[in-house]
């Protein structure tokens, strides 16, 4: 692991202290599907002043929107800014902006206690190794007190099914090229 830092400022906000969050939207045409909490929001309990991170999963078409309101039900402004995190068994993956570039990211950080180096260093290696353009790229690597950070290109996107069913009708062409582009890149991985 390269200890450079890369100048990466997490661009991610703190959700609100206290509140409950609704899905909206109505179905609309053909296809549509009413929002509903696939991973409902659980109740959380703080001191003032404590930060909390609130998380819940909505699923729905067209994409449901989620709107924050405080215990007096009033809706709470979040600038528009949402937190983007996934995560995985052994990390999370952060939307970050390059401090000198300004360029948007994905940073990937893998826990230390979960996995070992020589991992992550198999895992740095076969990443280094690939040059597709149906893969993304890794651009730099730091390690801090509990983490290796992965920097990576970020493919804003977000999952291929959920890009998918917000296209609404998809022509056989569309998702033809779709496959092609995916049994591409797994073949490039299989011979790599």
């Amino acid at each position: 692991m390269s200890s450079s830092t890369g100048g990466i400022r997490d661009s991610t906000r703190a959700a609100p202290a206290a509140g409950r969050h609704r899905p909206r939207g109505r179905p609309q045409g053909r296809g549509a599907v009413s929002p509903e909490f696939l991973a409902p929001l659980s109740e959380v309990t703080c001191d003032k002043g404590e930060s909390v991170t609130l998380r819940c999963k909505v699923c729905g078409r067209p994409k449901a929107t989620v709107t924050w309101m405080g215990p007096d039900q009033t809706i709470l402004n979040n600038n528009g800014h949402h937190i983007i995190a996934y995560r995985g068994r052994f990390s999370v993956v952060k939307r970050c902006e390059h401090k000198l570039t300004k360029c948007t990211v994905a940073v990937k950080l893998v826990n230390k206690k979960l996995m070992k180096r020589d991992q992550v260093t198999q895992e740095l290696s076969l990443l280094q190794r690939l040059q597709h353009t149906h893969l993304v790229t890794l651009l730099d690597t730091y390690e801090t007190p509990s983490s290796y950070a992965l920097v990576m290109e970020m493919v804003d996107q977000g999952r291929l099914l959920d890009y998918i069913v917000s296209w609404g009708n998809l022509t056989e062409e569309k998702v033809a090229s779709y496959l092609r582009n995916i049994l591409e890149a797994l073949h490039y991985l299989h011979n790599s």
